[in-house]
């Protein structure tokens, strides 16, 4: 497989990632009972006796949730190669930040996805322990760290850097309103303001992220055509 291959592979996984959003959000206020959902959110009791009732909605939402930084990880690769001839520094340490982050994310989101199982399990049995086990801190999510604030550097550097390239510059444009989105999500989330942050991330799965993936996928396969000759690109020479 060469380069232009993985640019169009990568563009194909970042439109998947899209229609996995979008999925996810649809299973979220489709299939998932309205106590099991943070917005509103009616408190932990109703929530456990409802997710022990009927996990089903809430666990198909949880592995689309979970897939999401599975897929990001080659597209996210392939933005590399695609910025790289505008600043292979930069372009680099936003690869580190993105697949780091979508591993801890990948982590978190089939964590969560045993979790809800077991809470299930374990809340007709111990109801007190099910409490606690539900308040607990997210360990490797705390404030929506991983999935938020460590998530919205690679889209303020992405962004930063597709203004140098020829690409639409909306791509760009989309790419800071979800790092706004996910950083003013991570703030609330610090300061307490817990339905804030849920809105945030409503915001971000529904329109900034499938938004943006389906740009850059787009982009990720027009700069793998290679008649093309991208601005921040050398110019192929054909000799006679």
């Amino acid at each position: 497989m060469n380069e232009r291959a993985f640019l169009r592979l990568g563009g194909i996984f970042g439109i998947l990632i899209a229609v996995d959003s979008l999925l996810a959000v649809l299973v979220y206020f489709t299939m998932v009972p309205a106590a099991q959902r943070m917005i509103p959110f009616q408190g932990a009791d109703a929530f456990l006796a409802s997710l022990a009732q009927d996990r089903g909605g809430f666990q198909i939402y949880s592995l689309l949730y979970a897939l999401i930084p599975v897929l990001t990880l080659l597209p996210v690769t392939a933005v590399y190669f695609r910025l790289r001839n505008v600043g292979e520094t930069w372009s680099l340490f936003a690869l580190l930040i993105g697949m780091i982050g979508g591993f801890f994310w990948m982590v978190f989101g089939f964590q969560q996805l045993e979790q809800m199982r077991y809470l299930a399990a374990l809340y007709p049995v111990n109801q007190e322990l099910a409490r606690i086990t539900f308040s607990a801190p997210m360990i490797l999510n705390p404030f929506n760290g991983v999935t938020g604030g460590f998530i919205s550097v690679w889209f303020l550097l992405t962004g930063l850097m597709l203004l140098k390239t020829d690409a639409n510059r909306l791509l760009a444009l989309v790419a800071f309103i979800a790092f706004a989105d996910l950083l003013f999500g991570f703030a609330a989330a610090v300061a307490g303001f817990s339905v804030v942050a849920n809105y945030t991330a409503v915001i971000a799965g529904l329109i900034g992220g499938p938004l943006f993936w389906i740009l850059m996928g787009l982009e990720l396969r027009r700069y793998a055509v290679p008649e093309k000759s991208m601005r921040g690109t050398p110019t192929m020479v054909v000799a006679k």
